[in-house]
């Protein structure tokens, strides 16, 4: 997701100001809200995100914010047995065939179109039929019976505002819940060391993935002008579709995309499987963040390299057809889209507000790459764009790219 620049951001309100000629791309959020008006989304530091949603706290989150203003907590994730609807030719509690009537004493059965049968006049079938309801038929979904599915099952909360339970997903057997209260519990443990605070939370895609992210206290500048600041992101699914995942980010203010650059060589990803003993990984999550700290000194040290470095357009050109060759069996599609792609790349280089402090460098080569691939690559998806643009950029192929182009331009 994007947020705007805060090198400018001395406002009243302590709310970001873009800066000068600086572009503002945004996403669809698909952050959780609720009917009562409540987005469950939290922002500490008086820095509000650029979807201007949810709550905005003044000074650093608690874990107590992040579980109530977040709408994060109490939601007691678990797991029941799945159960397919079987069609029946009997009623399940009175085993009255379908179409005909259900039995006076029974339970089953739509009062609503008894009433409304009765109120029309409705004659009995059988006057010979003694005990039986003659405004109640048997329906199909009277006669449907439940059949558990082996080895799979339905995650189910309690809804953050309602209370009732809530189904999120279907999960197989050996899956166990991490509650959001053991997210918050597992990124303290991890970073209680370093200082570093809680500064946004929130829910995603009703309710089956929730984000935790603390700022870690030892920012980036690159140059005295390109700010860094190093964050530990917690991902968690209720619905099966990932685990518990910690990702190391370098978030560049001036644009606000995270920085995956390098990710293999710089940043740390650590993951824990929903199952039992799942905290015993944190001992190896934190050994893998002290490994990241030291990574990111390293990070700091290459990049203060590029800034310093001059690069022609030339040079540019020969890293993009590197990371992008032209080949012999490329059609007359394939060639149109290789040369668009090499004139918006080029466009970005010399002439994006985002290289404003940092062009004509090594680093800018970064920066352009970098741009080019988190707002402007195309993405062919049925599902929203942006989201599947921000999924690549920091998941996919798009990481990998970025990666490349760092190795790239990287100085001797």
């Amino acid at each position: 997701m994007s947020v705007v620049s805060t090198k400018t951001a001395n406002t009243a309100q302590g709310l970001p100001v873009p800066c000068t000629g600086q572009r503002i791309h945004t996403m669809a959020h698909e952050l959780e809200q609720h009917s009562d008006g409540r987005t469950a989304f939290v922002a500490g530091r008086n820095i509000a995100a650029w979807h201007r949603l949810g709550t905005v706290k003044p000074g650093k989150l608690t874990v107590d914010e992040v579980m109530t203003d977040g709408l994060l907590g109490g939601w007691d994730v678990r797991t029941e047995p799945l159960l397919a609807s079987i069609p029946g030719k009997r009623c399940i509690e009175c085993a009255a065939s379908l179409n005909t009537q259900h039995e006076d004493v029974c339970g089953t059965g739509d009062e609503a179109e008894a009433e409304a049968r009765q109120e029309a006049g409705a004659e009995d079938f059988d006057a010979d039929n003694q005990g039986r309801n003659p405004y109640r038929l048997v329906v199909p979904d009277d006669a449907a019976f439940p059949m558990p599915i082996p080895g799979h099952f339905t995650t189910i909360r309690n809804h953050p505002i309602t209370g009732d339970p809530e189904p999120l997903g279907v999960v197989q057997g050996g899956y166990k819940p991490i509650q959001n209260e053991e997210l918050a519990e597992i990124l303290s443990a991890i970073v209680d060391e370093t200082g570093a605070v809680f500064d946004t939370a929130g829910s995603l895609r009703g309710g089956r993935e929730v984000f935790m992210s603390l700022q870690l206290p030892e920012g980036i500048q690159v140059g005295g002008c390109d700010a860094h600041n190093l964050n530990l992101v917690g991902l968690n699914s209720h619905d099966g579709s990932r685990a518990l995942e910690g990702l190391i980010t370098f978030v560049r203010v001036v644009c606000a995309n995270t920085q995956h650059m390098a990710r293999q060589n710089f940043t740390t990803r650590f993951s824990i499987r929903h199952v039992s003993g799942a905290k015993n990984r944190i001992a190896e999550a934190r050994a893998q963040l002290k490994l990241t700290f030291k990574a990111s000194e390293e990070f700091q040290k290459e990049a203060e390299k590029l800034i310093r470095e001059k690069l022609t357009v030339d040079e540019f050109q020969k890293v993009c057809e590197e990371i992008w060759p032209r080949t012999g069996d490329m059609g007359t599609a394939a060639l149109h889209e290789h040369h668009r792609r090499g004139t918006h790349l080029v466009k970005l280089f010399k002439e994006a507000d985002t290289q404003e402090n940092i062009r004509g460098t090594r680093w800018a080569g970064v920066q352009a790459i970098g741009e080019y691939v988190d707002h402007f690559i195309p993405v062919r998806t049925k599902k929203d764009e942006a989201v599947a643009r921000a999924d690549r950029a920091l998941f996919g192929k798009g990481s990998q790219i970025k990666a490349k182009a760092f190795q790239l331009l990287q100085v001797g």
